[in-house]
């Protein structure tokens, strides 16, 4: 089902962007971002357990012009130090369509649907994680003529197929909250600041009840490009 939503996923982007004069028709932002976000673990709801984590990572949109469709997708490698716990790395990707209510790319509400994934990686054999599935949200948009704006976005991704130790675990949920501030200077280049909270928590195969959680939190950092 991944395979088949990715796909259909792509094909819709190529459909779009084959058309001609493709680049009139879509705004495009690009941000390259740091993320300061520690990673606290313990069981669900008890977290007794942080390392320090920081990220970097990309992210890509495009909004239509000429209808209220965009496509967006996102990437951050995580690591982590001094990893008291045996995770030294990880990784946090999406790929979502999305759809604004008013035709205005400068102010709006939208919702979004995708597909996303989270893992963690360890020297230590069996000590690896990774989870995937599907992602739903919401997501707002105010720029000002000054050059200011504000956004946010919040998704949650329910029963998302886990592995731990490689093998099949139970399932997992994610939320993911994000909130920035930004500027944008004449050109489309621009400065952004913000915070985000990323929740995974896994059921109880292979951990105890009431399961696992990695909690990773922090401050965000952006320069972005718009066009």
């Amino acid at each position: 089902m991944r395979i088949i939503f990715v796909t259909l996923v792509i094909a819709t982007l190529l459909a779009f962007i084959s058309q001609p004069a493709a680049a009139q028709n879509f705004q495009t932002t690009l941000q390259i971002n740091y993320w300061g976000a520690p990673l606290n673990f313990g069981a669900s709801g008890a977290l007794i357990a942080s390392d320090t984590s920081s990220a970097w990572g990309a992210r890509l949109r495009l909004d239509s012009k000429t209808n209220p469709w965009s496509f967006s997708g996102g990437f951050n490698s995580l690591s982590v130090t001094p990893f008291n716990w045996p995770w030294n790395s990880g990784t946090i990707w999406d790929a979502n369509v999305h759809y604004r209510f008013g035709a205005n790319l400068n102010s709006y509400l939208g919702v979004l649907a995708g597909y996303g994934g989270a893992s963690v990686g360890s020297a230590i054999a069996g000590a690896a994680a990774s989870s995937s599935g599907f992602r739903f949200g919401a997501e707002f948009m105010v720029r000002q003529p000054t050059g200011w704006y504000f956004t946010g976005e919040g998704s949650y991704g329910p029963s998302w197929t886990t592995t731990y130790g490689g093998a099949a675990g139970a399932s997992s949920n994610i939320v993911d909250l994000r909130a920035a501030v930004g500027y944008e200077f004449q050109g489309g280049w621009g400065l952004e600041a913000g915070w985000r909270w990323y929740d995974w928590k896994t059921g109880t195969v292979p951990c105890m009840a009431p399961g696992c959680e990695w909690q990773f939190t922090g401050v965000t950092a952006a320069i972005t490009f718009r066009k």
